[in-house]
């Protein structure tokens, strides 16, 4: 029959669980205390109210010691994420992101922490006792292998996290590999939970990730990004700023390959600097060098950049060999695409063709936009209402408050694309091409008298599927990339976002969480 799960484990003397099998829901403990003569079943916090399925088979009892007594979660629907700490030094440095999970309504935050953490210490730093998970790993990982990774699945399953959280450790023999491995044996009985490895220099401007939803941050690992540098007539100088500004960018564990696509006019210097580099990026993941021999243009170098290798999770960050990108660029890239393309239903935004990594400037909107073109903007008022804006774009005016916004019109090239919407704007691409008699104009737009240029073709494929590009924007007009053009040097008003800070004031806050749907949109 079924069974509701509405009661948190409270009892402090348990001797015996067995494992219950749930349908659709995996494997779970079923705990049984000592004198309730087998009718008295407790199931784990984590499986509350909120839970009601079929079980299906009930396991033999085994010995489980006893356990501690969980802080019953705020809101009964919260979803556990798991901080695993080794160390002091483990603890110390995902101690700020476990906070800013614990202000979260949505969330409830256990520390898991093996023997080597001195549990004191973090109660001394406002995490409750039961807010402790303590485990004796080095006496399993004694036990054998197979015993180490059946006592992590136990522990999986008695607290079906959403997430865990672990530092990134470069060590010859990987302290997470037995967990990893439960992980992975507990996704096939459907219990997924997202490994998340952070490495010790990142965890500081990591707290935006809190600001996540369950929906989205359970998918943190579904996405899959690649990067792609388009070298055309860049001087050595501007190429190396970029280079050196990708290796302090903050990647939160991820693995980037990163091609670039070197113009037959790049000399023996900057070829030089681009292969050093791949030698540099090899922990990250392999980095490729493609030279093109005959020259292509514009319009093919940012073209040809990127094909999707899959069409739903490969996305690819696109860049010139005159920019110098933000430590939280990968923050913003991340953020933008969980939220938008893996988050709830009212975040979802199917009309996202992509992300900008700049915002839009005056400059880069007087070019593109003519005189007649009308936009509107959708923002949050004081009370938190939605509130509608238009004007005339005579007085090309951005938005004055910090939030995100549409616009069809690509600033530029660094972008992150899409997959979809990419390559279906290379089918368009070639078709135009091929069809060059075809008028495709749009009313008083200026890309009208653009002949050959991506962005032309881009913005009237956009126009015509009401397709958008998301831009940051910042009352001070910081982005993610700087440019320069010619070899000259960047350009370094309007600044970069350098941290966590700046970079959640575009997404809004617990309390302003209508902010996540407040895309301002202006169409050409």
């Amino acid at each position: 029959g079924s069974l509701a799960l509405d009661s948190f484990l409270t009892c402090s003397n348990l001797y015996h669980f067995a494992c219950v099998t749930m349908e659709n829901k995996g494997v779970f403990p079923l705990l049984e205390s000592d004198d309730s003569n087998g009718q008295m079943l407790h199931m784990v916090s984590t499986l509350n109210s909120a839970c009601r399925t079929k079980v299906v088979s009930i396991e033999k009892q085994i010995e489980w010691p006893q356990f501690p007594q969980f802080c019953p979660p705020s809101d009964p629907s919260a979803e556990r994420v798991l901080f695993l700490v080794h160390n002091d030094a483990d603890a110390s440095f995902l101690l700020e992101l476990f906070a800013e999970f614990e202000r979260k309504k949505f969330y409830e935050a256990v520390f898991v922490a093996s023997e080597d953490v001195n549990i004191s210490k973090l109660t001394k730093r406002n995490v409750k006792d039961c807010n402790i998970f303590a485990v004796q790993e080095k006496k399993w990982a004694s036990d054998g292998y197979a015993e180490w990774v059946a006592k992590w699945s136990e522990v999986l399953q008695l607290h079906a996290p959403l997430a865990i959280f672990s530092v990134e450790h470069h060590t010859k023999e990987p302290l997470n590999k037995a967990v990893i491995v439960a992980i992975k044996q507990l996704a096939k009985i459907n219990l997924n939970i997202a490994w998340i490895s952070i490495p010790q220099k990142d965890t500081s401007s990591a707290s935006w990730i809190a600001d996540l939803s369950p929906r989205a941050l359970s998918n943190w690992n579904s996405p899959y990004f690649t990067i792609s540098v388009a070298v055309e007539n860049a001087s050595q100088s501007n190429l190396l700023e970029l280079l050196e500004s990708l290796k302090n960018a903050h990647l939160y564990g991820a693995r980037l390959p990163i091609d670039f696509f070197v113009e037959n006019t790049a000399d023996n210097s900057v070829l030089r600097l681009v292969q050093n580099f791949t030698e540099d990026w090899a922990e990250n993941m392999e980095a490729q060098v493609k030279f093109r021999l005959l020259p292509g243009g514009k319009l093919r170098s940012v073209t040809e950049l990127f094909y999707p290798s899959n069409m739903v999770h490969h996305f690819c960050i696109t860049l010139t060999g005159f920019m110098k990108v933000s430590p939280m660029i990968f923050a913003w890239v991340k953020m933008g695409v969980l939220n938008y393309q893996y988050g709830t239903e009212g975040q979802f935004s199917k009309d996202l063709y992509g992300l900008s990594l700049s915002a839009m400037t005056s400059n880069c909107e007087s070019a593109n936009l003519s005189n007649s073109a009308k936009r509107r903007k959708v923002g949050v008022s004081n009370e938190g209402t939605m509130s509608q804006l238009s004007w005339d774009s005579k007085e090309v005016a951005l938005p004055t408050v910090d939030a995100v916004f549409k616009h069809q019109m690509p600033c530029d090239a660094g972008m992150v694309l899409f997959p979809e919407y990419w390559a279906e704007f290379r089918a368009y691409l070639a078709a135009r091409l091929l069809e060059d008699h075809i008028v495709a104009e749009i009313g008083g737009s200026v890309t009208n008298q653009w002949r050959t240029t991506w962005q032309r073709f881009l913005t009237e494929m956009a126009f015509q599927s009401n397709y958008y590009l998301l831009y940051p924007n910042l009352k001070g007009r910081e982005g993610f990339v700087v440019r320069g053009e010619g070899g000259g040097p960047l350009d370094s008003s309007p600044g970069l976002i350098e941290d966590a800070k700046m970079l959640r004031k575009l997404f809004g806050n617990e309390k302003d969480a209508e902010r996540f749907n407040a895309l301002g949109s202006r169409v050409l």
